[in-house]
């Protein structure tokens, strides 16, 4: 199993480092347990299967996932049992995560929710279900990435639980909060034409979203929304010249700052690292404006990049919430890199003098972090940057 896990790591993600090879490859095993123990306790549920899903089992200890889906097909068609079925189709889904097969596993869970929706009106349990499958599906993708092909599947799984007329307020607004998430996920994996009809599904289900939480007053979840529809603005922006070949429009460039600082309002009360993704997010927004619009306008997008992740570190231990504090480090190195080439040489020394202080602490900060390899990896690749840069300029 961990050889299959290391090779499907690198056919995957081949420009990873072997940190991040390692680390993906851990999460593939740890998948692969998880679906091992879930056909095992299928074993468990009726004499009529229980020897095709112990031979399942077995089959995905040894990697052999043909084998298993194989067995586990049998099983599905020896029973007539709907939830037993879609209990089924949810490990051949598992399994076909761990081999990297996302569409694959996204069909098998809207047949598993057919099952569950062939018994009867609709129930908790049917719900969960889909939510939990897309769930899986854009863990899956934002890890490993992909091309988003699953994409449909589950949004059929997401438009089934929306039309649900028995949700309360507080579901109503988890549901679209599911469906946007995925239409985020699988826009940032697609190419760039249907990227940004994704990316705009996704933010009109976040605004859905956010306008059931306000009704339902959950403050918090409301600023969830408004943070995850800046993200989405925000990608879209990111995308939309590699589509288009013209610039973003201004209104989504500022509709993703606005949605941002409404999040930042409600959440500097509420919950101050929450607070501080959203502000590392505000500044991620203002580096890829900065880039994009270049001269002294862009300059003045990098400097509040700057200041932006220099604010939400101030709420952050960088020894308690490593990571989050790393990212800012990351986002405010980098826009100190753009800086440094777009000024004069006297000035770009200063800018880059200042990143190497400032990626200098953060080696510093991850020596002691043993489970953070793609912020170590991030750190390695901007210090790589910041020799070649320098060179470039004591050359000149």
């Amino acid at each position: 199993m961990a050889r299959f896990a290391a090779e499907t790591v690198v056919a995957q993600v081949p420009g990873a480092t072997l940190e991040e090879h390692e680390a993906l490859m851990d999460a593939r095993l740890q998948n692969a347990l998880v679906a091992q123990d879930a056909a095992e306790a299928l074993a468990k549920t009726g004499a009529a299967i229980q020897a095709d899903a112990e031979a399942a089992a077995n089959a995905l200890r040894e990697a052999r996932f043909a084998d298993a889906d194989t067995v586990l097909a049998a099983a599905e068609e020896s029973t007539v049992d709907g939830p037993t079925r879609a209990r089924i189709r949810s490990v051949r889904a598992q399994a076909a995560l761990v081999r990297g097969d996302a569409l694959a596993a996204a069909g098998h869970y809207v047949a598993g929710a057919g099952y569950l929706e062939a018994e009867g009106p609709e129930t908790e349990e049917t719900m969960l279900f889909r939510s939990r499958g897309v769930g899986h599906l854009i863990r899956h993708a934002d890890l490993f990435g992909g091309d988003g092909g699953w994409i449909g599947d589950a949004m059929e799984l997401c438009n089934a639980n929306i039309r649900r007329r028995d949700s309360d307020t507080w579901n109503k607004g988890a549901r679209q909060m599911d469906a946007g998430s995925a239409q985020l996920s699988a826009g940032r994996l697609k190419a760039a034409p249907e990227a940004l009809d994704l990316l705009m599904g996704a933010e009109y289900s976040f605004r859905i979203a956010s306008r059931h939480f306000d009704q339902g007053g959950f403050a918090s979840d409301w600023a969830a929304a408004q943070n995850a529809r800046g993200l989405a603005q925000a990608h879209f922006c990111f995308r939309y010249e590699e589509a288009t070949g013209k610039p973003p429009p201004e209104g989504s460039w500022t509709g993703a700052e606005d949605c941002y600082r409404a999040a930042m309002d409600v959440r500097v009360n509420e919950s101050p690292v929450q607070w501080a993704k959203t502000r590392i997010n505000l500044g991620y927004l203002q580096l890829h404006r900065g880039q994009t619009e270049g001269g002294e306008a862009g300059a003045k997008r990098l400097r509040q990049a700057v200041e932006d992740c220099r604010g939400a570190q101030e709420v952050l231990r960088a020894d308690v919430e490593t990571e989050v504090w790393v990212d800012a480090q990351q986002i405010l190195a980098e826009a100190l890199l753009e800086l440094a080439g777009m000024v004069p040489p006297e000035e770009a020394m200063s800018h880059l003098l200042r990143a190497m202080a400032e990626l200098t602490t953060a080696k510093d900060v991850l020596a002691d972090a043993e489970d953070l390899p793609f912020e170590k990896a991030g750190i390695d690749r901007l210090l790589a940057r910041l020799e070649r840069q320098t060179a470039r300029l004591g050359g000149a």
